[in-house]
């Protein structure tokens, strides 16, 4: 079994769309690949709690983190697939501490995000440093190509 990173699309506002199965080349053309995929929440690693720079992201009295163990005991339903409970192609939503809360995300008409642990309180603070980056790496391209 795979995991892999999956992004989600919005086509509209309310509308996601998912692709379930990894696509991929081959020298002998394209192939695709019956993945899993397990879409997290924020989840409180050591790097989000302890690092200074990382930690002011979140607001410790509004947002929810799930624990790495809850990712990891996720990782391990779909691994095991008991009575085909998790399928290949499966995209599981993990955003929430009980496995009855976890949601199988539809390929269509997918809401978004559900579930309690779903936000950053400040995540538009995080990614000020990144959009200035950003910016400034889009300028000196170009400026070279110019």
């Amino acid at each position: 079994m795979t995991f892999a990173a999956l992004g989600l699309l919005q086509l509209l506002p309310g509308k996601w769309i998912s692709t379930p199965g990894s696509v991929y080349l081959t020298t002998e053309g394209i192939g695709t690949s019956d993945a899993n995929y397990l879409l997290s929440s924020a989840i409180g690693t050591p790097l989000l709690l302890e690092e200074p720079e990382v930690r002011v992201w979140i607001n410790m009295e509004k947002d929810v983190l799930l624990d790495p163990a809850v990712i990891a005991k996720a990782m391990v339903a779909m691994v095991e697939n008991c009575d085909n409970k998790y399928p290949a192609g499966t995209v599981l939503e993990v955003t929430d501490n009980e496995e009855h809360q976890w949601r199988k995300v539809p390929q269509y008409n997918n809401p978004g995000p559900q579930g309690r642990a779903i936000n950053i309180g400040n995540k538009d603070e995080a990614l000020k440093p990144i959009k200035e980056f950003l910016a400034q790496d889009e300028a000196s391209n170009c400026a070279l190509a110019g």
